[in-house]
């Protein structure tokens, strides 16, 4: 779970999401968890690639030992990113993505209709796990999962 949480930081201060955050908001498009998803997968592998371009180069050219070392250590840590990304989950998304749109009830809307009822019974279950490990925090995303587990007609059973 280390690794999991270490790959979420790396991707994040890498540009892969930033770059997917700032399209979303200037268009006001929200992607679905299997969409940004995919972007991720498609970011690392392009990042892979570019890797081993460089490291074709380098050996063609200069053939510096150090620095190919250097690049195909990169490489391997690219490798293991997707096959980390392809495990996000729905509280990934939430956690990750969805947080930076909390202001706008529309994209959120559209979050909440593309989602499955079992994508958004996950997503109420973390929320619930978080909201228990602090009881006197009221946070921003209880506000948002009400209102998308209302949107859903997700309740919890009459007693």
């Amino acid at each position: 779970m280390k690794v999991k949480n270490l790959f979420l930081i790396f991707i994040f201060f890498t540009g892969f999401l930033p770059a997917v955050y700032a399209h979303s908001v200037k268009g006001q498009k929200i992607l679905s968890l299997t969409q940004w998803r995919n972007h991720q997968i498609v970011n690392a592998q392009n990042s892979a690639v570019r890797l081993s371009n460089r490291i074709a180069i380098i050996k063609a050219t200069s053939g510096k030992l150090n620095e190919i070392n250097h690049l195909e250590s990169e490489k391997r840590l690219a490798a293991q990113s997707i096959e980390l990304i392809k495990q996000l989950t729905i509280e990934d998304y939430f956690n990750v993505y969805l947080v930076h749109f909390a202001e706008s009830d529309a994209i959120l809307s559209e979050a909440a209709r593309t989602m499955s009822k079992s994508e958004m019974a996950r997503l109420l279950k973390a929320l619930l796990k978080s909201k228990a490990s602090a009881p006197t925090s009221e946070s921003t995303s209880s506000a948002i999962l009400t209102g998308m587990a209302e949107k859903n007609h997700l309740s919890a059973p009459k007693l």
